[in-house]
């Protein structure tokens, strides 16, 4: 055992296996929150033994300090870094750090997606807010809540492990920059629901265009990801003979919790012990029952800000105390918090922000802040109050289509992974829905009402389980003429499709790429073949009533344009 290496010295092994640079590769240090050019520094490790070097030669020292071993180097490193960011007793110090972590990880101005924004006006628009301002306006606004929630985000962590908290658990300093180097990493966070009522939890690779804030901080998942490789490395001391596998997951097996623990990725590890976490498992989830909390509008949003942290959320009000406090500024903002193992409305899981008396957005905690699909009929029940929310009428379709949603997908199993939903048929076409189900899944007349951004994912999930040709030809059997528009975009291929024999409104075909196997009605009022680029098997009717669009095509050959277009070419 005398050759065991200590607990520091077995962590900066860990440190170097993972990254063998770490102790000898220049650190490039990116500019400030405006977008300086970016600059290449000194390795600090590197730095520390020359630092040393120095103090041993003016006999500061009684030996030399240094080392060519990079596990001595790092350790050394940590040392310094455990003095740098442990100046509780001077604000300042810390706040220093923060700003040059602030330089180096959170996105710059510059580098935010357009789409983000645009994206943003989009929502904005659709909720009916009539004071957008001025793109340019808009779009430096919301660029300052993206870095400021991103800072926020960042120095949570910062604060955390840099904390007594942090010290009191036994947190050693290469732990501590483990995990924090591989939080400047992470994304934005995806929760996968599983066959066996748990909740998979993955994060994004974040780079230098990512919007999303950093992780949410859970010092319990933290403390079971840094507990959990702490004693991986202990055994890693012992002769093999010796060592024993301890698996602290409650859900995994031996053999997967081993692969995880030897892979040394704290994004996985903390991403597992966040899915262990009771809050967010379905079985959590089916517990609707709780309580409402109102934060008045003009309060102090402390309270809300805080009872939102340690949770997997989305929401900007999570993500920073100022965007809290702005949205409670502008109107009241309603919590629905759910009971948690001991009966407690702890588990955060509708939000309705109100701008003055009207509501300005309904958010859940599923992927994109859609609602989880337990939960619609309390926000239902909720808002059918018109004195307290006069446009809720607005979002009762949200809610209707909600549960529509989810009866259509418990009848599926479409909440299980593609791997299990194979395995247990669901993505045959052999589970029966009506034609009611069929025409509402597949937004045949009207579209689909979602309470988060974009569509509820749910729906492309239901749709991939599916032989949709052999659905729509169910659909269409007997149909002479289908009034309206009919919106089959979805479709990649339109081998077997049988289409009615008219088409009173536009049709839109545009997600075809070749128009073998297409046989198109007689009569249309306008069609989209937006994406093919070629007219061979394209047989067009005589006739089409509005606009026909083919911007597609990069040629002209073959191509047979009908006697009249009534709208535009």
């Amino acid at each position: 055992m005398e050759n065991t290496p200590s607990s520091d010295i077995a962590g900066a092994q860990f440190l170097h296996k993972k990254d063998d640079e770490l102790h000898h590769k220049p650190r490039l240090e990116l500019g400030d929150i405006t977008g300086s050019q970016p600059r290449e520094v000194p390795n600090p490790v590197e730095h520390e033994q020359a630092r040393l070097k120095v103090l041993s030669k003016k006999e500061l020292l009684k030996e030399d300090p240094t080392s060519q071993t990079p596990a001595i180097k790092i350790d050394s490193w940590m040392s310094v870094l455990e003095r740098t960011h442990g100046h509780r007793d001077d604000a300042r110090v810390l706040e220093r750090i923060k700003e040059g972590y602030h330089r180096r990880y959170v996105i710059k101005k510059e580098n935010i997606p357009e789409g983000v924004f645009g994206l943003e006006v989009k929502i904005a628009r659709e909720r009916g807010d009539s004071n957008i301002p001025p793109y340019e306006e808009f779009k430096a606004g919301k660029a300052q809540e993206i870095v400021s929630a991103q800072q926020a985000s960042l120095d949570r962590w910062v604060d955390y492990l840099t904390s007594e908290d942090a010290d009191a658990a036994g947190y050693p300093m290469w732990a501590k920059y483990w995990a924090f180097m591989a939080v400047t990493k992470m994304g934005r966070m995806q929760k996968h629901p599983k066959e066996d009522g748990t909740i998979e939890v993955k994060f994004d690779k974040r780079d230098e265009h990512t919007a999303a804030p950093f992780p949410e901080l859970n010092s319990k998942a933290l403390a079971q990801t840094i507990d959990a490789m702490q004693k991986h490395l202990e055994q890693q001391g012992l002769p093999k003979a010796e060592r024993k596998l301890d698996n602290t997951s409650s859900v995994l097996s031996d053999e997967k919790f081993k692969q995880f623990i030897n892979n040394g990725n704290f994004a996985q590890l903390y991403g597992q012990f966040l899915a262990e976490n009771p809050s967010i498992s379905i079985e959590r989830l089916q517990e609707t029952r709780g309580e409402w909390v109102k934060y008045q509008q003009g309060s102090d949003a402390t309270d809300l800000y805080q009872s939102l942290q340690g949770h997997t959320l989305e929401w900007c009000t999570a993500g920073d105390l100022g965007t809290a406090q702005d949205q409670v500024y502008g109107g009241d903002f309603y919590v629905y918090y759910s009971f948690d193992a001991s009966d407690q409305p702890t588990i955060p899981r509708i939000a309705i922000r109100m701008e003055d008396d009207r509501i300005a957005e309904i958010r859940g905690i599923e992927h994109d802040q859609h609602l989880d699909p337990y939960i619609g009929e309390v926000l239902e029940s909720k808002i059918q109050d018109e004195s307290a929310f006069p446009n809720s009428k607005e979002y009762m379709q949200g809610t209707v289509d909600m549960k529509q949603v989810t009866a259509i997908e418990a009848k599926m199993g479409a909440r299980y992974n593609d791997l299990e939903a194979k395995f247990l048929g669901y993505d045959t076409p052999n589970v029966e829905l009506t034609t009611e189900e069929l025409r509402f899944i597949l937004q045949l007349d009207n579209k689909i009402v979602s309470l988060g951004y974009g569509e509820d994912p749910r729906i492309e999930q239901i749709k991939r389980g599916r032989d949709m040709i052999n659905d729509l030809n169910y659909i269409f059997e007997g149909i002479e003429q289908h009034d309206g528009n009919l919106d089959l975009s979805f479709l990649t291929s339109a081998k077997g499709l049988t289409l009615p024999q008219s088409v009173s409104g536009f049709l839109d075909l545009g997600g075809l790429t070749s128009a073998k196997g297409l046989n198109l009605p007689h009569s249309l009022g306008g069609l989209s073949l937006s994406s093919l680029t070629s007219a061979e098997d394209l047989k067009l009717p005589e006739s089409v009533r509005g606009d026909l669009n083919l911007n597609g095509l990069t040629s002209a050959e073959g191509l047979t344009l009908p006697q009249s277009v009534g709208g535009d070419l």
